[in-house]
């Protein structure tokens, strides 16, 4: 008896959990290099080396994901779109110097037409960071956003890398942080935050510390 009453409770466990199974949504899956490589450097780029990956969720069915692949000293970083019908759409695609330290799924200009936005930082001991950007449209293709280090001119001398770029959600702002540097010394650390204005992110406020 203590055996059969087991044997109906596996059963009922097992009915159970495909039953939870069979209303999840369905799995968009992973990257397929085969399908996406529309040439073949792009593809054994990503299977050789597989430097970095994240996916953000545009929705339930939809997804973009964000490789980098090749070397810092030399690679790329292209953006896949999938979805849950199987496509796999690789919608930009660009050269890269530089390990990446962040990438962000923003709306900086608030078009509701996400950017994803990629921090990239040098292969050397200065650490200088730059900003490489892509706007997504309706069609799921991507335009290229231009960036420069905005900096006020009385420091421009003063500036050595060492920067710390991140992404503030709430209010739709990159921040840029780095040390003020004369003569071998740390004098102050200049903030500036960044906003998306046409195809441009620009330099929007400047704060300096002085130390």
């Amino acid at each position: 008896m203590k055996n059969t009453f087991s044997l109906l409770l596996m059963a009922a466990t097992i009915l159970s959990a495909c039953d939870q199974k069979s209303n999840q949504p369905a799995m968009i899956g992973g990257i397929d290099t085969v399908a996406i490589a529309g040439d073949t450097t792009m593809q054994l780029g990503i299977e050789a080396s597989y430097e970095f990956h994240k996916t953000f969720s545009l929705n339930q069915n939809e997804v973009f994901d964000i490789v980098a692949y090749g070397h810092p000293t030399k690679g790329e970083i292209a953006i896949i779109f999938r979805n849950a019908e199987g496509i796999n759409d690789t919608v930009a695609k660009a050269e890269r110097t530089g390990i990446v330290k962040g990438c962000w799924l923003t709306d900086l200009n608030k078009n509701k037409q996400p950017e994803i936005i990629i921090a990239l930082q040098s292969y050397d001991t200065s650490k200088y960071e730059k900003l490489v950007g892509f706007e997504m449209n309706k069609e799921k293709s991507a335009t290229p956003i231009k960036f420069n280090i905005d900096l006020l001119q009385q420091y421009v001398q003063e500036y050595r890398g060492k920067d710390t770029m991140y992404y503030e959600p709430q209010s739709e702002i990159i921040h840029h942080e780095f040390p003020l540097v004369e003569e071998g010394q740390v004098k102050g650390r200049m903030k500036i935050k960044y906003e998306l204005k046409g195809d441009k992110i620009e330099a929007k406020d400047f704060a300096i510390e002085q130390y």
